[in-house]
């Protein structure tokens, strides 16, 4: 049996083609009745830079004060009830999606990597806000730089952007990593903040580390201006003590066994859970659109549940 290499794994890393390939599964999701974007996607400022037409947003139950013109029939046959067409004025804003590939990504303790959730996240929110109309960019976060790519409304700028996030993402397996702190995800949210100009959106796509509440606040002031989005990449033993009961841990010379007893856990939990569960709390106290993606799960899948209201 041929053992293949790490950087050739699905689990460990993507590649460009299987990045490209979620672009059918993020149109059926646009496209899908139950898409519910919340405000991710929709944005509460609305542009008509580019032409006076009117963009497709969502289908919708039909309510009080709609009228019979607003009812989309052939799509009410099917679900049976009225539904009614939502349109928006046509944007042509920058849409930044900023995604972290430094070393802390590099993990995954049953199905996948973060790195892999993430890329394949990038490549998904990158594809539906093409689709809705915007000029999609995109930074991305390596342990010895930022890689930025502007906002483009071609289909050959978006590829650049996809190809770039494979490139860092398998960077990340076959590179040693380098004891430097390395740029700041702050630092990257003010670039996203620069290039996307007075209004545009923002999707930030990282794990909790270096990701504070002062990061959080960062976002929340800029919220009023932009369409800001969150979404946190993390493995299960990263909450839960219990995922880690038995397994061996090293720190590169010393090994020890995590145990089943009480000062343990709260070590444990100190160290880690607690990072995540206080950056969960920052960000739906600030009331940005946030939403918590696993390692141990298909990106697709779970990409549908956040923008279908809980529809998986």
């Amino acid at each position: 049996m041929v053992s293949r290499s790490p950087v050739d794994d699905p689990r460990i890393s993507v590649s460009f083609r299987g990045l490209i390939a979620l672009e059918n599964a993020a149109k059926r999701l646009r496209k899908s009745f139950s898409f519910r974007p919340s405000g991710m996607f929709a944005g509460r400022h609305r542009s008509k830079i580019r032409g006076q037409g009117l963009d497709f947003e969502e289908l919708r139950p039909f309510r009080q004060g709609d009228t019979l013109k607003q009812v989309d029939w052939k799509a009410s046959s099917r679900v049976g009830k009225r539904v009614v067409k939502v349109f928006s004025e046509e944007t042509d804003r920058p849409a930044l999606v900023v995604v972290n590939m430094k070393a802390s990504m590099l993990f995954g303790s049953q199905t996948q990597t973060k790195a892999v959730v993430a890329a394949q996240a990038a490549a998904f929110i990158a594809f539906l806000l093409a689709d809705h109309g915007d000029r999609v960019g995109g930074l991305v976060l390596r342990d010895d730089g930022v890689d930025s790519y502007k906002p483009n409304r071609t289909r050959s700028g978006l590829l650049r952007f996809l190809r770039g996030v494979s490139q860092a993402n398998r960077q990340l397996v076959t590179d040693v990593v380098k004891d430097q702190q390395g740029p700041l995800i702050r630092d990257v949210i003010n670039q996203a903040l620069a290039l996307s100009g007075s209004n545009g959106t923002i999707a930030i796509i990282t794990d909790s580390y270096g990701f504070t509440s002062v990061e959080v606040d960062l976002l929340r002031t800029h919220s009023m201006s932009h369409n800001i989005m969150v979404f946190v990449v993390s493995d299960p033993l990263e909450v839960s003590y219990a995922q880690a009961k038995g397994l061996v841990v090293s720190d590169g010379t010393f090994q020890f066994r995590l145990q089943d007893n009480d000062e343990e856990e709260a070590l444990y939990r100190q160290a880690m859970a607690e990072d995540v569960t206080r950056l969960r709390d920052a960000v739906k106290l600030s009331g940005l659109p946030f939403g918590i993606l696993y390692s141990n799960e298909t990106c697709d899948k779970q990409m549908r549940h956040l923008l279908m209201g809980g529809v998986g």
